[in-house]
């Protein structure tokens, strides 16, 4: 059991790292993997788009991240707004 320094020490680095668990596609392995907070969006964003290449040409890839972007920018600017990381839109009743 951690006490005094070690405990506090323990608990900040608990804060700035999650353990992400997976079962890795090309080899049936389960990675555990520890990831920094900053790090987490940018290495599942990136799992995204190398499973989209996997199922797709690169062009079309491109192309579908290049519309993604453009859409999101239009939203951005036809609707007079700051860019929200995270923001799901809802459908109008």
């Amino acid at each position: 059991m951690l006490t005094g320094e070690a405990y506090a020490s323990w608990c900040r680095y608990r804060k700035k790292v999650f353990q992400v668990h997976h079962v890795d596609e090309e080899t049936g392995e389960i990675v555990n993997k520890p990831i920094k907070r900053a790090e987490f969006l940018a290495y599942f964003a990136n799992r995204a788009i190398e499973q989209m290449k996997k199922r797709r040409p690169l062009n079309v890839v491109i192309v579908a991240l290049a519309d993604k972007m453009a859409r999101t920018i239009w939203a951005i600017l036809a609707h007079g707004c700051s860019y929200r990381s995270g923001y799901v839109s809802a459908r109008p009743v």
